[in-house]
């Protein structure tokens, strides 16, 4: 596991491989094959496809020049390994963008708690936990009649990927967009570990997992597979046998996921070799947060005695500021209308009279009315709409007021929130209402380091110039000195 500006990053786990595994032994039997250095073979469904025996990586001559080079034209999309991911909100955010969805954004969850659960925007698609990995045993599997879409991670440090992938492909309401959602059609009836191939070997989910990766860290990746690939050409009885059954390893830190599906909560672990575990099922109107609390809980208690890093991020609804306000326009529409129905009568002046006063510096014309189909329309609304999205509690509150006082007060004050609204509107059509929290996400994929090697490398070049210019402004900084 490595730090990086503060964040964790999933990590390869290097574990040994047992020294009886066979060629052709299927990848069910193994429940951390992804994170091995594993015996590669085209037979083994488990092996991590972009080990290919045919196909070698052209090592570079300048290693160093073409690790600090800067990036050519489609270069990232040839690149074939997974790079750690860091478990940040943001950078996690960006990724899902890049895929196309819509509607989903991801919020930090530093305190594992109901009332922070309920202070996430709404719905909660998912929970993901980066935490230590631990190989362990088997988990009952109940399926409870539902087969969630689940792929097995067949490659090194993509459990960032696999895991929002799993949450994503079940999440009920998620817009995933034409890719993903091509994608899940094309596999929805391939096995686990089918899916697991298909995701590791489609170039774009791995150009997006790898967009804030430097070149340096993706050449690693490359030399770690080139290598893979020397081994799997070994003859059987020339490859060193491990005496170690794969107990001992480096701390390596993991991505799992945790999505509700139905009434059901699913817990999705791309190295379980068994697949979606349920976790247990909740009640219609009931939080899933009371079925994944118990877990989480007892996960973050033993991390925080062993001092382990342990984070959780939500994917969270993310409701277009337009759609909201168009929402809110409706409501307050249709509880003016209601407003003016019960109080104005054509043998009663009071409600004209009083609204009159109450209304003063109001301009009318820019109000908008439920019958008043032009200025509704550049809202986006009409009258079926409106009756849509309105409230109906709301305005089920406004049948209910049976004084003339209150009902002008509240007359007055719709009013002005809809002079408000309607300025948020346009605000929001042009874009100025963006999230704060997700605006720096591309400014994070900007590699420096081409220009700072050619910089070092100028500087170097011109030594002797730089030097003379030193020791000149030192030497006229000593004779103002003790002039």
């Amino acid at each position: 596991m490595e730090i990086v500006g503060g964040r964790r990053r999933s990590q390869r786990l290097r574990q040994s491989v047992a020294s009886d595994r066979t060629e052709t032994e299927p990848a069910s039997k193994d429940a951390s094959h992804s994170h091995r250095k594993r015996k590669a073979s085209s037979q083994d469904p488990g092996e991590d496809p972009l080990i290919d025996e045919e196909q070698e990586i052209e090592v570079p001559d300048d290693l160093l020049e073409a690790a600090l080079a800067p990036w050519g034209e489609g270069e990232l999309l040839e690149t074939r390994g997974w790079t750690e991911l860091e478990s940040d909100p943001v950078s996690l955010c960006d990724i899902i963008k890049s895929w196309g969805v819509t509607g989903v954004t991801v919020r930090d969850l530093p305190i594992f708690d109901r009332d922070e659960f309920k202070k996430l925007p709404q719905p909660v698609y998912g929970l993901v936990l980066l935490e230590t990995y631990t190989p362990g045993a088997p988990e009952e599997v109940d399926k409870q009649g539902v087969t969630p879409w689940f792929a097995t991670q067949l490659s090194l440090n993509a459990c960032g990927s696999y895991a929002l992938l799993n949450i994503l492909m079940n999440a009920e309401g998620v817009s995933l967009g034409e890719k993903l959602e091509q994608f899940k059609e094309e596999t929805k009836n391939l096995d686990r570990h089918q899916r697991g191939y298909e995701v590791s070997s489609n170039a774009w989910l791995r150009s997006t997992h790898n967009v804030y990766s430097r070149r340096l860290d993706l050449m690693r990746e490359s030399l770690h597979i080139q290598t893979e690939s020397e081994k799997s050409k070994r003859p059987q009885s020339r490859r060193k046998k491990s005496k170690s059954t794969g107990d001992a390893q480096s701390a390596g830190y993991h991505y799992i996921g945790f999505v509700p599906i139905g009434n059901s909560v699913w817990h999705l672990d791309g190295l379980r070799t068994e697949g979606p575990v349920h976790v247990g099922t909740f009640q219609s109107g009931e939080d899933w947060y009371t079925v994944v609390e118990p877990w989480m809980t007892q996960r973050l208690n033993e991390g925080a005695e062993g001092d382990e890093f342990i984070s959780v991020v939500a994917l969270c609804g993310n409701e277009d500021p337009v759609e909201a306000i168009r929402v809110q326009l409706a409501t307050n529409i249709r509880c003016l209308y209601e407003l003016h129905m019960r109080w104005h009568r054509p043998d009663d002046a009071r409600w004209a009279k009083l609204s009159e006063e109450i209304l003063k510096g109001i301009d009318h014309d820019s109000m908008i009315y439920w019958d008043a189909s032009k200025r509704t329309s550049e809202f986006g609304l009409d009258q079926n709409k409106i009756n849509r999205l309105a409230n109906p509690e709301e305005v089920a509150n406004i049948s209910n007021v049976d004084d003339m006082g209150t009902a002008v007060k509240m007359l007055r004050d719709y009013s002005l929130a809809q002079i408000d609204l309607q300025e948020r509107y346009w605000i929001a059509e042009v874009g100025q209402e963006v999230p704060n929290d997700e605006g720096t996400a591309s400014e994070r994929t900007e590699d420096f380091t081409p220009f700072i090697h050619e910089f070092l490398k100028q500087l170097d070049k011109h030594y002797p110039i730089v030097k003379d210019l030193y020791e000149d402004l030192e030497r006229e900084d000593w004779e103002r000195q003790h002039a």
